[in-house]
């Protein structure tokens, strides 16, 4: 991992959401850090999925070719996904998990943030995903903050 990476990885990590970094420009795409919300709803360890492709989560889920394209395109371009995806805990439980991942700058290193909510239960419409951006925006600021302060 670059400096860029432990950065903006640290600046993540004591987050109450649940919120992952990847690095784009690295094979395959793995995560660099995760805040201790995402240890607390998958069950994983930081040092567990860092070095990893996220797709772990869903091995064993019945995952839509459709939706596999749109996360693809989305890693590869940056483009916004917001979905919902069926993944597994480390002890095996499925959960449906609220899946907001954009792409963000710091200084001149492009990441994928990934924010998670279990959304398991719940009746959700997630047409319109202002909600979930206002909290998106509000990593970005904390990653910012971090690097500038650094």
């Amino acid at each position: 991992p670059t400096l860029g990476d432990a950065l903006a990885a640290t600046s993540i990590h004591g987050m109450a959401v649940s919120v992952t970094l990847a690095n784009p420009h690295m094979v395959d795409c793995p995560l660099i850090g995760c805040s201790a919300g995402f240890t607390k709803i998958t069950g994983y360890t930081r040092e567990e999925i860092v070095g990893r492709n996220c797709r772990f989560l869903n091995e064993g889920c019945d995952i839509s070719p459709v939706v596999r394209t749109k996360l693809r395109r989305s890693a590869i371009s940056g483009a916004e996904f917001i979905g919902v995806l069926m993944n597994r805990r480390k002890d095996g439980t499925p959960f449906h998990n609220l899946l907001h991942m954009t792409r963000v700058r710091v200084g001149n290193q492009s990441f994928i943030l990934g924010i998670q909510a279990d959304v398991t239960g719940l009746d959700l419409d997630i047409s319109d995903g202002s909600g979930h951006r206002v909290e998106m925006q509000r990593v970005v600021d904390k990653i910012f903050e971090s690097n500038i302060n650094a």
